[in-house]
């Protein structure tokens, strides 16, 4: 324990970040920015890679700007959540891929790359602002770490309009703080 106090006391003493200093002492893991990565002082807006919506993120969250399978992630500062946006043109699917099936698709795919998955929070569905809602999370494990996955369907209300699936993650630990950071992510979903 000594030892513990004494490397927070030097990081304190050389000028780290105190939200670090503090995520430490609380036992947290901590991950580092991307080099490079253009931290926001403000709340942002982030538009998706083929311009069909953006979404609102906090201060302190960017854009990865490296190979991803989104239209658009973006990161928290210390890296402990996470947002992926798929986008997708209901017209240029077939009638019987319906925005449900899309969900389940991301669910499953992601949930047969995890182990020890499970249920967390079951699936709930609501309106807000003329957008449809469909939010699950669960759990599972890669590598040493366990995390939480939020999935949500976001549904504008028309056929003919996108949809988007939203893959967020968070670490168990930290839930209560990121939920409604995660949800707010989401309820800030705009069409362009």
């Amino acid at each position: 324990m000594k030892n513990v106090v004494f490397i927070i006391g030097i990081l304190v003493v050389s000028g780290c970040d105190s939200k670090i200093v503090e995520l430490l002492m609380e036992g947290q893991s901590v991950h580092k920015t991307a080099p490079g990565a253009k931290i926001a002082a403000t709340p942002t807006w982030y538009k998706t890679k083929d311009m069909a919506a953006t979404l609102q993120f906090p201060k302190g969250w960017y854009e990865n700007t490296d190979e991803h399978p989104y239209e658009l992630q973006c990161h928290s500062e210390l890296r402990n959540m996470t947002t992926g946006v798929f986008v997708y043109q209901m017209v240029d699917l077939s009638n019987d891929y319906t925005p449900r099936k899309l969900l389940d698709y991301q669910i499953n795919d992601l949930m047969s790359k995890r182990k020890n998955t499970g249920v967390v929070e079951k699936e709930t569905t609501f309106k807000d602002e003329g957008k449809t809602i469909t939010q699950v999370v669960y759990s599972g494990d890669k590598g040493v770490s366990k995390h939480y996955y939020v999935f949500s369907l976001i549904e504008f209300g028309k056929p003919e309009l996108p949809v988007l699936v939203t893959i967020q993650v968070a670490v168990p630990s930290q839930w209560k703080k990121s939920k409604d950071v995660l949800v707010d992510i989401i309820r800030s979903a705009k069409l362009l």
